[in-house]
């Protein structure tokens, strides 16, 4: 992307694949976090600076984030969410029917 910035200021020259960060879906990128981080989490110093490298390269996300992504995954959401209560009364909700 910087090499993209560079070239767009000097030579004006910049294509649409050097802009594109990733191939990767957000799903398959959220799937190599949950699969990485456990590993990445136990690896050696240096061994962490390989796998962030292939990382990095695979996901095109920016080194500081992705290092915060492997030591810290986010949890998925439960899908279930609690039914609303409603807010009206029977008497008022046959008002508002009527009306």
């Amino acid at each position: 992307m910087v090499n993209c910035l560079i070239q767009k200021f000097y030579l004006n020259t910049c294509t649409r694949e050097d802009s594109v960060r990733s191939a990767l879906s957000y799903q398959s990128r959220r799937e190599l976090v949950q699969q990485m981080a456990p590993r990445y989490q136990r690896a050696s110093r240096s061994r962490k600076t390989r796998m962030l490298d292939e990382f990095v390269a695979n996901t095109g996300y920016v080194r500081k984030y992705a290092i915060q992504l492997l030591n810290h995954p986010k949890t998925p959401r439960s899908q279930s969410q609690q039914a609303r209560l409603p807010h009206y009364s029977s008497e008022v909700q046959q008002a508002l029917l009527l009306a």
